[in-house]
């Protein structure tokens, strides 16, 4: 067979014909996606249209960028982020005290990221374009977790700390459903940690005794104290 035209403009093609072995296109932009459409043909001048996809150059790039907090713009140290293709994990890095990161020597493709760190809410971004000989820059916000301080006390006046064994649950506003669940110490106290910020109830039993508190609002990075008298 033939081939009639290959669409894009300004790239060489050597078509033999008839088409009985491999023939070559020279692209001047070697580093960039590109999309071959060629119509070709059998002996029978049947026709037909194919569209190849693809990353022209093997020169490796680059991956950079900086790791801060949403809420306050400070870099975030030792963040571990992790590269990865087509579910396979490349590589990864951790943070500097500045908050930067970078891979080096990245097989042109297209990447994903997550990122995740102690107290934050871990990110994944997908579709990233790693281009030959070009450095890719891709800053990255996390978002923290909150807190959530909780101390329960009886209806007497003045109230009094019950003490431990108070059965609590955490329940996310936006869904209805109970994201946490804990006991009080015996300072009649609980700490929920790393609460995804959002609108929040808290709810407190004792034997025939209950109470509730909210609706009250969960922050990133900050603590947040619920008292709760039940009866």
């Amino acid at each position: 067979g033939s081939v009639r035209w290959v669409e894009e403009t300004g790239w060489d093609t050597n078509t033999p014909e008839p088409l009985e072995e491999p023939w070559d296109i020279t692209v001047p932009d070697m580093i960039s996606m590109h999309t071959l459409h060629v119509n070709a043909s059998d002996n029978f001048e049947q026709w037909t249209h194919e569209e190849f996809n693809f990353i022209i150059g093997s020169v490796p790039g680059n991956l950079t960028g900086y790791v801060t907090d949403q809420n306050t713009g400070n870099p975030i140290e030792n963040a571990n982020i992790t590269l990865s293709q087509d579910s396979e994990i490349v590589s990864y890095v951790l943070t500097a005290a500045d908050g930067s990161y970078m891979f080096t020597g990245i097989e042109p493709g297209v990447y994903s990221l997550s990122v995740n760190a102690p107290g934050y809410i871990e990110t994944s971004i997908d579709g990233l374009l790693i281009t030959p000989g070009l450095v890719t820059t891709e800053n990255i916000e996390l978002t923290g977790y909150g807190n959530v301080h909780v101390t329960v006390y009886d209806s007497s006046i003045p109230p009094r700390l019950i003490g431990e064994g108070i059965t609590l649950e955490l329940v996310d506003e936006s869904t209805g459903t109970v994201v946490a669940t804990g006991t009080t110490d015996t300072a009649s106290e609980y700490m929920f940690n790393n609460v995804v910020p959002g609108a929040y109830t808290v709810n407190a039993s004792f034997g025939a005794m209950t109470g509730t508190y909210g609706i009250f609002p969960v922050l990133p990075g900050r603590t947040r104290d619920v008292n709760i008298i039940i009866s």
